[in-house]
């Protein structure tokens, strides 16, 4: 990761832009990737709290995902071709959104995705003890039952996969997955939304939607 964020400031300074447009989005591209930087930390510390809370999440999310998968790109992009500061804003309302739309599929994905297909054991986030939202969602709505059969599995690594299994069951019969999904579904359609606001031509417009429409439907 560090040589190709070296590589990636390379490439800023040598892709023959105009000074002034190369000389900001390189200060721009040093922010994305400390700020990513603090969204792995947040995750190996925030998120493995038993004080874990939504607003965590959301932070971890931001940093972690959002900065460097959505927001970040679409800056740099912009940036390179001249755009002020106010269209970097209405591009935000477009990329901050889907940024937490990819986390929370992604925090779906490892609880009830297809290994073969996600490339990781199901479950991984919870063997790691982190309070992803659908893991924060079911201990806020299970039974003190409920609520100890997940704290006894969540940040124990050498958990079966029959114990994985068994949160994944009680997470779907609390309704947590269904509602994650629709959380899913209303970002992307707030990001669609902000759209309309971005001066960017027309195929980029569809293109961009169709990005958002992919979050939601992905099994991978």
């Amino acid at each position: 990761g560090d040589i190709a964020a070296a590589y990636g400031m390379m490439a800023l300074g040598t892709a023959g832009f105009a000074p002034e447009r190369t000389v900001r989005a390189q200060q721009l591209y040093a922010e994305i990737v400390a700020d990513e930087g603090f969204g792995q930390v947040l995750d190996s510390t925030a998120m493995v709290s038993r004080n874990c809370t939504a607003e965590d999440v959301a932070n971890t999310a931001y940093y972690k995902t959002a900065r460097y998968t959505t927001e970040g790109p679409l800056h740099l992009g912009a940036v390179l071709a001249g755009a002020a500061d106010e269209e970097l804003e209405r591009l935000s309302a477009y990329a901050r959104p889907l940024g937490y739309a990819f986390q929370l599929q992604d925090d779906i994905l490892d609880l009830t995705g297809d290994p073969d297909k996600t490339n990781k054991a199901r479950g991984k986030d919870v063997l790691e003890g982190k309070h992803t939202l659908p893991i924060l969602m079911g201990l806020e709505r299970a039974d003190s039952q409920g609520r100890a059969r997940i704290e006894a599995v969540l940040g124990r690594g050498d958990a079966s996969d029959e114990e994985v299994a068994e949160i994944v069951d009680l997470l779907a019969s609390l309704a947590v997955f269904t509602d994650a999904e629709r959380r899913v579904e209303a970002l992307a359609d707030e990001a669609k939304r902000a759209l309309a606001a971005c001066a960017v031509q027309e195929h980029s417009r569809k293109r961009f939607a169709q990005f958002a429409d992919y979050l939601v439907r992905r099994s991978s």
